[in-house]
């Protein structure tokens, strides 16, 4: 069986990792009590995982740059 998320463009994947691993929060945001992304979405298979991993890195390092 083939995944519609891999029949996407490659764009359109990196746009929906992009949302699946940020925070829609407005203003202010706690760090202490703010969660890492979710990691499940990388490990649905290794496709996926290849594509979305440095996102998802560079979204969690995004809440500590100063």
């Amino acid at each position: 069986m083939s995944s519609q998320l891999l029949g996407l463009a490659p764009e359109l994947r990196n746009m929906l990792y992009e949302l699946a691993f940020t925070t829609d929060s407005q203003g202010p945001i706690d760090l202490c009590t703010l969660a890492s992304p979710l990691t499940a979405l990388l490990y649905t298979c290794h496709q996926i995982y290849s594509e979305a991993l440095q996102l998802y890195h560079e979204v969690r390092n995004s809440y500590w740059c100063v």
